[in-house]
């Protein structure tokens, strides 16, 4: 029997991670990135959410995940 790996789910759980976080504060700054995250877990959103709604580009994110 072979372990497959759910994709999509992997993505969704990334996708919630506040990792992210780590690698946006070496393009956009530690404060920036201090921001977007403290925005993403008070509001519920995830960092790609206010990252993209703060005007990083959804290609800089996709490069990130």
């Amino acid at each position: 029997m072979d372990i497959v790996a759910n994709e999509a789910r992997c993505k969704e759980l990334l996708e919630q991670s506040m990792y992210l976080s780590t690698s946006l504060s070496e393009t956009v700054g530690y404060a920036e990135a201090a921001s977007i995250t403290k925005r993403a877990l008070s509001s519920g959103k995830t960092i790609r959410e206010v990252a993209l709604e703060e005007g990083v580009s959804e290609q800089l994110m996709n490069t990130l995940v």
